[in-house]
C-alpha cells in the first residue's frame, strides 16, 4: 500500500476563547495553526473498531468481515493480527488494557483475549446467543467485561470458560406497544432487538453503547438514555436518566463528560455530589477523544479541540470528509484521525 505523506499548513478561522478566559492565559493563542503533518492512504476502507496502544506506538483496526489488523504508525506498516482468527460478524469493539499486555476484541457474538508480542497469541475465547456491543478490562486486567445488543453487561473471569451477566446492570427493557405486535418484527422495536420471553410479554430489548472502567467504577450507557455506575469495589450502584449519548469521557476521578445526541456537554459528578450540569452545546458530535484538559470532537466533516476552561473550542477546522475514529498522540498538540474511505491524517498545532 502506497503513503503520501506530506506537511501543509491550515490557519485556524474562528476561534474563540470564553468561560474563564478573563482569569487564566489561554493555553493556545489566537494565531494558532493546524499543520497536517502526514497522510496515510490505502488502508482497510470497511473499518468497524479502532484502537490505539498506551505508548502510542501502533493501532488496531477492527473490519466489517471480522478481521484484526496492526498498523505500526512509525513506519506506516499495516498487517494480519491473525492468520488463523476472525470474528463470526463484524468487529464491533478493540479495546487495549493499560499495561499494553492484552488485547479484548469482539465481534459479532464472540469474544477474545489476546496476549500482545510480536505474534499475538489468542489466549481465550467464547461465544453467545447475543450480539456484543462494547468491552473493557478491570483494573487489574483479570475481568473482562462486554456488553450485548439486548442490554446486558457480562463479566468474564480469567480461567472462566463462561461470563456472567451483572445482576441489576441490564438496560432497561420496555414492553411492546399492542399496535407495533402486528409490524413485521424489524420494526416493532425502533433501535432495539424484539423478543418474546417465556414469561410475560414481548418486549423491547436495547443495546448497551458505551461500556468502560474508570475511578473502580464499570460505566455503561443505553440506547434508553440511562447511565448505568457500578463500584467494583464496594458493589454500590447510582443510576441517571441523562439522554441519547454519542460519545461518553471519563475526564477525571470527580466527573464524566457526557457528550449527548443532540450537542450538548455535559459533566456528570460521581456520587450524585452536584446534578448534571450542562458545559457548552456544539455540532451533533460523532467520534471524540480525551487528554484532560483537552477534548478533541469529531463533527460532520469538521473537527474541534476544547480545553475545559473555556465553553467555545479554541480550534476548529473542516475536514474532507467525516471522521470515522480520532486520538491524540501523547500530547495534545498532536492526534490522529482515520476517515471511513482509509485515509489516516497526523495533525499537530503550531503556537506561535
Amino acid at each position: 500500500m502506497r503513503s503520501n505523506f506530506f506537511s501543509l499548513m491550515i490557519t485556524v478561522s474562528g476561534l474563540a476563547v470564553m468561560g474563564r478566559c478573563d482569569r487564566k492565559t489561554s493555553p493556545v493563542t489566537p494565531n494558532a495553526q493546524l499543520i497536517l503533518k502526514a497522510e496515510r492512504n490505502g488502508l482497510p476502507t470497511h473499518i468497524s473498531a479502532v484502537a490505539i496502544s498506551p505508548d502510542n506506538q501502533w493501532m488496531a483496526f477492527g473490519t466489517q468481515k471480522g478481521h484484526i489488523f496492526r498498523y505500526t504508525i512509525k513506519n506506516r506498516m499495516i498487517t494480519p493480527w491473525s492468520q488463523v482468527f476472525q470474528h463470526d460478524g463484524p468487529v464491533s469493539s478493540l479495546v487495549i488494557s493499560r499495561s499494553g499486555n492484552f488485547l479484548l476484541s469482539l465481534g459479532g457474538n464472540s469474544a477474545a483475549t489476546w496476549q500482545i508480542s510480536k505474534n499475538p497469541r489468542l489466549l481465550h475465547q467464547i461465544a453467545g446467543p447475543q450480539r456484543l456491543t462494547a468491552g473493557t478490562f478491570s483494573p487489574d486486567e483479570r475481568t473482562r467485561y462486554f456488553a450485548t445488543d439486548q442490554g446486558f453487561v457480562m463479566a468474564w473471569k480469567d480461567g472462566d470458560l463462561a461470563a456472567s451477566p451483572l445482576n441489576q446492570f441490564t438496560c432497561e427493557g420496555m414492553a411492546v406497544l399492542p399496535h407495533r405486535r402486528f409490524l413485521p418484527i424489524k420494526e416493532r422495536c425502533p433501535y432495539g432487538s424484539y423478543v418474546e420471553p417465556s414469561t410475560g410479554p414481548p418486549a423491547c430489548m436495547y443495546p448497551v453503547t458505551h461500556l468502560q472502567v474508570h475511578a473502580s467504577r464499570l460505566i455503561r450507557a443505553c440506547r434508553t438514555g440511562t447511565l448505568g455506575l457500578l463500584s467494583l469495589t464496594t458493589g454500590q450502584r447510582e443510576y441517571s436518566i441523562v439522554g441519547h449519548l454519542s460519545g461518553l469521557l471519563a475526564f477525571d476521578r470527580q466527573r464524566l463528560l457526557l457528550l449527548r445526541q443532540d450537542g450538548e456537554l455535559r459533566f456528570y459528578f460521581f456520587n450524585h455530589k452536584k446534578p448534571p450540569t450542562s458545559f457548552a452545546r456544539t455540532e451533533p458530535v460523532i467520534v471524540a477523544a480525551e487528554n484532560a484538559p483537552w477534548i478533541l470532537l469529531g463533527h460532520h466533516r469538521k473537527i474541534s479541540l476544547w480545553h475545559m476552561d473555556h465553553t467555545k473550542p479554541l480550534v476548529q477546522t473542516s475536514l474532507p470528509s467525516t471522521p470515522l475514529w480520532i486520538g491524540f498522540l501523547g500530547t495534545f498538540k498532536r492526534f490522529l484521525i482515520l476517515f471511513p474511505e482509509g485515509k489516516l491524517l497526523t495533525y499537530q498545532i503550531d503556537i506561535p
